[in-house]
């Protein structure tokens, strides 16, 4: 199963609904522990309820497993100009 993205205060992003994201999956970057899923813009919706984490891609953070999150939840912020995902943990 997928892991809930439980808080996402990157207010500008498509995704972000009341800080919570309605993207079905969303894709953790590889060199660091960025949303790569980020669409800024002024409306806000998208297609699921909830959103999850569909893939992870920084090899050294300790949730990650054959690039899947193993973490039982994540939430993403801002840091400087990238939403980054603040359950990365390093190994």
């Amino acid at each position: 199963m997928m892991p809930e993205i439980k808080h996402c205060s990157v207010k500008e992003c498509f995704y972000n609904k009341d800080n919570k994201c309605h993207a079905e999956a969303i894709t953790i970057g590889s060199m660091s522990p960025k949303c790569d899923t980020y669409c800024k813009g002024a409306q806000h919706g998208g297609p699921a309820g909830q959103g999850h984490v569909g893939a992870c891609h920084v090899n050294d953070c300790r949730w990650n497993t054959d690039m899947s999150c193993t973490a039982e939840g994540v939430d993403i912020s801002p840091h400087g100009a990238e939403p980054d995902c603040d359950t990365f943990t390093p190994r």
